[in-house]
């Protein structure tokens, strides 16, 4: 695969956070027009959708089959690749939410947490310096969305890690978990959002239990549950994939 232009500075990585569903895909795409800039839409999945699962990239291949992401692994890892099971399996036991406190503790690598961050850390960190040295951007946008991989990746030495917190309206995003949409990765449709959607009043966050007037102009909708983990590497057609065409 022909490579970008030399990079020229120190890795910066726009980490776009937020609900799914809000636009981050759209707003990854732009960011990725840029000069020296590329989008790498959720890296976060990367290791299961596409070392583990090898699923579709926004390219049309399979994960393991794209130039762009063959080329960033024999970069990243010229010994060998990590275990990816492992390495998603240590994503959540470090960068879930209720880690909060002890991502924001700088727990010690003494620790059997910090043990655990370190090593997720010692893997992630060449990942991203792939994808720069691959793509030749100085400038990563990540649309994964969740927060605490921001605080594991802000841990990382020579990563300059810029936070975007992106707010949707949440009808909106309460709309667009109602209906179904092609999942390329899957190459199937991905379902609608199996939680039970609460009409809500205005701004007020309490749920209406009733159910009454939510048909209201004064009402809107607000998901339960916002989390959802899409399987697919690209959620959207032309995303996912430094190397596809625009």
């Amino acid at each position: 695969m022909r490579r970008g232009p030399m990079r020229t500075g120190r890795l910066t990585v726009i980490y776009i956070a937020g609900a799914g569903r809000s636009g981050s895909t759209i707003l990854d795409r732009i960011l990725g027009t840029v000069p020296r800039v590329t989008s790498c839409n959720e890296t976060v999945r990367v290791w299961r959708n596409g070392f583990l699962e090898n699923l579709g990239c926004a390219c049309g291949s399979r994960f393991r089959d794209c130039p762009f992401w063959s080329a960033v692994a024999e970069e990243a890892f010229p010994s060998g690749e990590p275990n990816p099971e492992r390495t998603d399996g240590l994503q959540w036991e470090v960068s879930r939410s209720r880690y909060f406190p002890r991502l924001l503790a700088d727990p010690s690598p003494q620790s059997s947490f910090g043990a655990r961050l370190a090593e997720y850390r010692a893997t992630l960190g060449p990942l991203y310096r792939a994808i720069a040295e691959v793509s030749g951007c100085d400038v990563l946008v990540d649309s994964s969305k969740l927060p605490g991989e921001a605080l594991v990746l802000a841990g990382i030495p020579g990563i300059d890690v810029r936070v975007v917190h992106l707010v949707r309206d949440a009808r909106a995003v309460a709309h667009s978990w109602r209906r179904d949409r092609r999942d390329p990765g899957l190459r199937r449709r991905q379902d609608r959002h199996p939680h039970h959607l609460r009409a809500v009043r205005g701004g007020d966050l309490h749920p209406d239990r009733q159910g009454r007037n939510s048909q209201h102009p004064d009402y809107g909708w607000r998901q339960q549950r916002q989390r959802c983990i899409p399987r697919a590497l690209a959620p959207d057609a032309g995303s996912g994939c430094p190397g596809a065409p625009p």
